[in-house]
C-alpha cells in the first residue's frame, strides 16, 4: 500500500474492492485487544489516505481470531469476510500448478 499506492489506485479504479488484511500480518488468535485494533487501525490509515475512503472489508490473517478480533473489525465499519477455498496461491509454484486449483472460484 505505502510502497505502490499507484497500484493499489489503479486497482480501485479498474474496479476492485481493497479489504484490510492488518498491517504487520500477525496471527489475531494471540494479540490482545489493543493490538488488535493497533493493526487494523494501521491499515485502516494507510488505505484511506492512499484510495481516499476506507476499506468496507476484513480478512483476518491465517483465517485466525479470538473473540475481540470481529468486534474491534466492527468497531472500524468493516464486514469480515473469509474464504471458500485455499488455492495454496502463496506458495512459490508456477502458474500452471495453480490454475486447475482456482477453476472451481473463477
Amino acid at each position: 500500500m505505502r510502497e505502490c499506492p499507484e497500484l493499489v489506485q489503479e486497482t480501485v479504479a479498474r474496479g476492485h474492492e481493497i479489504g484490510n488484511h492488518t498491517e504487520l500480518h500477525p496471527n489475531l488468535l494471540w494479540l490482545n485487544p489493543t493490538k488488535v485494533r493497533v493493526e487494523l487501525r494501521l491499515c485502516h490509515g494507510a488505505i484511506r489516505s492512499t484510495i481516499g475512503t476506507p476499506p468496507k472489508w476484513f480478512r483476518p490473517p491465517f483465517g485466525m481470531r479470538n473473540p475481540w478480533v470481529i468486534p474491534a473489525a466492527r468497531e472500524l465499519g468493516y464486514r469480515t469476510v473469509m474464504w471458500t477455498l485455499i488455492p495454496g496461491d502463496w506458495q512459490e509454484k508456477p502458474v500452471e500448478w495453480l490454475i486447475p486449483r482456482m477453476q472451481s472460484i473463477a
